[in-house]
């Protein structure tokens, strides 16, 4: 009902359990590249900023670092 109400968007995905293992260790051992796929990373401290300036999210995905 709040679904409904609120006109949310729900968006899923599927992820295959017998893939994740594999990809990860691809990604570990270099053979994939994933860097390019994050446009900037910002600490826990400066996160504000990805959120306060829309030219920092044009490059691509944002990502948070936490620790």
């Amino acid at each position: 009902d709040d679904i409904f109400k609120k006109e949310l968007k729900l968006t899923s995905s599927f992820i295959n359990p017998y893939t994740f293992e594999r990809a990860v260790a691809l990604i570990e051992s270099g053979k994939i590249d994933v860097t390019s796929l994050a446009g900037n990373i910002f600490s826990l401290d400066d996160a504000i900023k990805a959120f306060e300036d829309p030219s920092l999210r044009a490059g691509g995905k944002v990502l948070i670092r936490v620790h």
